[in-house]
């Protein structure tokens, strides 16, 4: 014969539980968009420097402070 065991969970507690599994879905889900955002970008540009024949510029050589100097 078994024993039964209960286990006292408060709402709260549920709540809580599947609002933080939510959350980190959504985080994980949001930060797989910017890498896969990020390679299409980049993907996309060197091919439209490609088509157009010129230079890849380089990540500090497009930022306006490096224009600067």
């Amino acid at each position: 014969m078994q024993d039964n065991n209960v286990i006292e969970v408060s709402l709260k507690e549920v709540i809580l539980g599947i609002g933080s599994i939510i959350v980190l879905i959504i985080a994980r889900d949001y930060a797989k968009f910017r890498r896969q955002k990020a390679i299409v970008d980049a993907a996309g540009r060197l091919i439209t420097y490609a088509i157009n024949g010129g230079d890849i510029p380089c990540k500090e050589s497009m930022t306006p402070e490096s224009e600067s100097r």
